[in-house]
């Protein structure tokens, strides 16, 4: 529905009745709530962006034992979703009486992984392979990579929140 909140959206799927207005906690999103998730603060936050920096790395970690940082990027970038999902999780089902929490945690994984893994991912790999491909240096493509980061971040999440 236009308007609904995606933790609305998650408590109509699961039939979940809101839970009762409190003056000290804001149900109407998690991200609301007073209630602070460590993992979506700085330093424990950049965890997530961890496979972006894998990526803009990437002509430099092609021989062993290098190598191994780039899959391990995706590694830390993943485990912190699966964490932070929990975390997000426990905080809506919370806030809801204890229920729906497995809804709120597939909710948050799949967003998680799209916003902060999968898409970012593929958009910095392509943006290092192009800049290879037009004849840039090593270096240029680690640069423009990163350099690339904060210009995806705000368009990612809001094609993702759009698509859910």
């Amino acid at each position: 529905n236009e308007g609904e909140s995606r933790l609305e959206y998650v408590q109509r799927s699961l039939n979940v009745p809101p839970a009762p207005a409190s003056p000290a906690i804001n149900t109407s999103s998690c991200l609301e709530r007073k209630e602070v998730n460590p993992y979506r603060q700085l330093p424990l936050r950049l965890l997530g962006y961890m496979n972006e920096l894998g990526e803009s790395l990437k002509p430099f970690l092609k021989a062993p034992p290098l190598s191994y940082i780039y899959p391990g990027s995706y590694a830390v970038a993943t485990s912190y979703v699966f964490v932070d999902s929990n975390k997000h999780a426990s905080i809506s089902s919370a806030a809801n009486e204890g229920r729906g929490y497995g809804g709120y945690f597939v909710d948050g994984l799949v967003w998680q992984m799209l916003a902060s893994v999968v898409v970012p991912g593929f958009v910095v790999n392509r943006v290092v392979w192009g800049v290879g491909r037009a004849g840039g240096s090593k270096q240029l493509q680690t640069i423009a990579g990163l350099a690339s980061i904060p210009f995806i971040i705000k368009p990612i999440d809001a094609g993702v929140e759009f698509a859910m």
